[in-house]
């Protein structure tokens, strides 16, 4: 397709284009994009690295709400795709703020030797269902979480579980960590105690 027609493209172009697998729109939506959204979330505090992911993740969404014949955008495709980075990223944050909480909840916790006050007793309780529910979770699974928490790369990661591409390995770790959380939710004992 000519680059000059690019800015001609109306919300049913690029739906068609994604449901076909159109190579040259979905280039376009990564060169018209992602420099955009990236910038956007590297302004938010995260690393170049989330921002791919939070990049990817809402690339993967549209992708296959786009596969539904009933998607119909009612904003540009660029807003649309715009706010459901935006969400991934705010969903990250609130992600990372209540692992943060109960990570230093459960080490306040451990490293005090007086009795605990109630607050910190549940957020060492939650901690300890947390690490039950990790280990329910498939060991690649484990290993990949635990490997990105440790901070080894995707690069790191890829080839230390003999993935094929990066790719793929972010897409696995995005599973295993929607699975982690689809678990908390699930457990009694987590939102008896937490959310």
């Amino acid at each position: 397709m000519n680059r000059a027609v690019w800015g001609k493209l109306d919300n049913a172009t690029y739906l068609t284009g994604i449901r076909e697998g159109d190579r040259d729109i979905l280039r376009h939506i990564y060169d018209e994009f992602q420099p955009n959204i990236i910038s956007f979330c590297l302004k938010k505090g995260v690393s170049e690295e989330e921002a791919q992911d939070v990049f990817a993740g809402a690339l993967l969404a549209v992708f296959q709400q786009a596969k539904e014949e009933s998607l119909e955008l009612k904003v540009p495709f660029s807003a649309y795709l715009f706010a459901v980075c935006r969400n991934l990223l705010m969903k990250s944050f609130r992600s990372k703020k209540r692992f943060a909480e109960v990570t230093e909840g459960m080490e306040r916790a451990y490293s005090d030797s007086n009795p605990l006050p109630d607050e910190q007793l549940e957020r060492a309780m939650l901690g300890k269902v947390i690490r039950e529910l990790f280990g329910k979770l498939a060991d690649d699974c484990q290993r990949i979480i635990q490997m990105r928490w440790d901070g080894e790369s995707y690069e790191q990661i890829k080839e230390a579980m003999g993935h094929g591409s990066e790719g793929y390995t972010r897409k696995r770790k995005h599973f295993c960590h929607k699975h982690l959380l689809e678990l908390m939710k699930k457990d009694e004992r987590v939102r008896d105690l937490y959310l």
